[in-house]
């Protein structure tokens, strides 16, 4: 039923876990990347590194840095956590994370679940940007959050 009092029979919407991605800043200014094998689109894929929430996780600052560290072996002590959104709203009730994490060094070889096969990329926020304009990044919502977090983070200026 709407806020107005309208029924939308049959209706239906997709549960799931909420979803953490993190967009983390090297020392040198570098963001980190993940290339995956994504089945659902058949080929690998370039993201920010991240998960889904599980029923143990504390936080989502908690949930985005071991993602983070699982997936491509790097820690940072400073992270926050930006807003969150939706994939779509009008189908999903689950929400998308982002933790921006800044001063992320590498502290120990990447640790990915068993049917992760992932690559660590680093690279420029120039870089970044190519490869937004280029369709490296496939996923929509990633493009949103690295643009957001960029921003947030002084890297990227945004002009009205």
């Amino acid at each position: 039923m709407t806020s107005s009092g309208v029924e939308l029979n049959p209706y239906y919407t997709l549960e799931y876990p909420d979803f953490v991605h993190v967009l983390a800043i090297t020392t040198d200014q570098k963001v980190v990347l993940t290339r995956q094998y994504r089945h659902g689109f058949g080929a690998p894929v370039i993201e920010l590194p991240g998960g889904m929430t599980e029923a143990d996780d504390t936080s989502i600052l908690a949930t985005g840095l071991r993602e983070l560290s699982e997936e491509t072996g790097f820690t940072a002590e400073d992270a926050v956590a930006m807003p969150p959104l939706s994939v779509d709203p009008a189908k999903f009730r689950n929400r998308l994370h982002l933790v921006l994490a800044y001063n992320a060094t590498q502290s120990r070889a990447p640790k990915p679940d068993v049917a992760e096969d992932i690559d660590v990329i680093l690279a420029s926020v120039s870089h970044c940007l190519d490869m937004v304009r280029l369709g490296c990044f496939i996923n929509a919502a990633h493009i949103g959050m690295l643009i957001m977090g960029l921003e947030r983070a002084g890297l990227l200026t945004i002009e009205a």
